[in-house]
């Protein structure tokens, strides 16, 4: 008698597209046939009516020629018969990059590295969830932090990497996250002293954003770690002074910040008559 193949059953296991990697389940029923051979991709595998194998493609471009699977079925009267099937199977798509930096303080300046696997050729960025429509090769990307109370900005980024076809796709999302930096400036008040006259006495008053130490240096007069101190400048000599007075300031995250103005002290003048 001739072997017969009744059923021949290829399930794909929810992967339609065939994308890399691509695991199936083969079936067959038979009448007629004690003898059961598979071939699948060139490799044999004898004595079972059903088979899984994974398929894998990590080049740039769907497999040519196809994957073939073979199931003959065969008797002890030396009668066979065969049923082949041809597999197209997706390159393999895997999305991921790197990111030179992922924390610091604002503004954070990073420098994007692709490094997707060869089967990807389409790509999406979504910066905080908005796609970057006009940047498919995002690189280089500066992301700042505008909060003022010390507040931190997580920024996620996604990468979307598609086949060329488009009908394999993966995606990766990495967080970055942008320390809120702290600003600094000062002014100092001199409305009854407008010529800066040795003793010049002032207040400093500082203007700040996401600031919790101050360090302030008076040149060789002095220091203060107060917000707002009062000081007091003397010059007993000839000639005017020229004091540089500088405001550092830092936060928990370090991210720190600094400003230096000059101060110009004029002689004291003393009145003396005999």
């Amino acid at each position: 008698p001739k072997p017969l193949i009744n059923t021949f059953i290829t399930d794909d296991n929810g992967n339609p597209n065939h994308c890399s990697p691509l695991t199936m389940d083969f079936e067959a029923t038979t009448s007629n046939a004690t003898i059961h051979h598979w071939l699948i991709d060139g490799n044999a595998f004898d004595n079972t009516l059903s088979r899984s194998y994974t398929f894998e493609n990590f080049t740039a471009s769907p497999t040519v020629p196809p994957k073939l699977v073979t199931f003959t079925a065969s008797n002890t009267f030396g009668c066979s018969t065969s049923q082949t099937t041809s597999i197209t199977v997706q390159p393999y798509v895997n999305a991921e990059f790197t990111a030179d930096k992922e924390l610091s303080c604002s503004p954070l300046d990073v420098k994007f590295t692709n490094a997707s696997s060869l089967g990807a050729s389409l790509f999406q960025w979504y910066i905080d969830g908005v796609w970057d429509s006009s940047n498919p090769t995002l690189s280089d990307k500066s992301f700042t932090n505008t909060l003022t109370t010390l507040g931190v900005r997580t920024i996620p980024v996604r990468l979307v990497a598609s086949n060329a076809a488009g009908t394999c796709t993966d995606d990766v999302v990495k967080n970055l996250t942008v320390n809120p930096q702290s600003t600094v400036d000062f002014s100092y008040t001199d409305a009854t002293n407008l010529n800066h006259c040795s003793p010049f006495v002032t207040n400093f008053t500082s203007s700040v954003t996401n600031t919790e130490t101050y360090q302030w240096e008076f040149g060789s007069y002095g220091a203060s770690n107060i917000a707002n101190p009062p000081f007091t400048f003397t010059n007993d000599d000839v000639l005017n002074v020229t004091v540089p007075v500088s405001l550092k300031t830092n936060n928990r995250f370090g991210c720190l910040n600094s400003i230096s103005k000059n101060i110009i002290i004029r002689p004291s003048v003393k009145a003396l008559f005999s």
